[in-house]
């Protein structure tokens, strides 16, 4: 749990801004959704981001919302076949 912690910290930009990886590492983790807890709105709230690049963002955003939305009710779905009650 520690580990995925650590790579979830340094994914959402926590740790130190995501930008010190370089173009294409900082392009694949803002396709991530870790981004867009912590580096996101940091720079968003410090006016580092345009128009365009804050709209894009928060589009990104709702994509992941409803991805993970989708998965969720799959996965509870898929517990809720399985799930199997005896007694009191």
């Amino acid at each position: 749990f520690y580990t995925l912690s650590l790579v979830i910290y340094v994914a959402s930009g926590t740790v130190f801004p995501l930008t010190i990886f370089g173009d294409v590492l900082a392009r694949l983790f803002s396709l991530l959704p870790f981004s867009y807890t912590v580096f996101f709105p940091v720079n968003a709230l410090t006016g580092k981001l345009t128009l365009l690049e804050a709209a894009k963002g928060i589009g990104v955003q709702w994509l992941w919302i409803v991805v993970l939305t989708a998965v969720s009710r799959w996965v509870w779905q898929a517990g809720v076949k399985r799930f199997v009650s005896v007694g009191g």
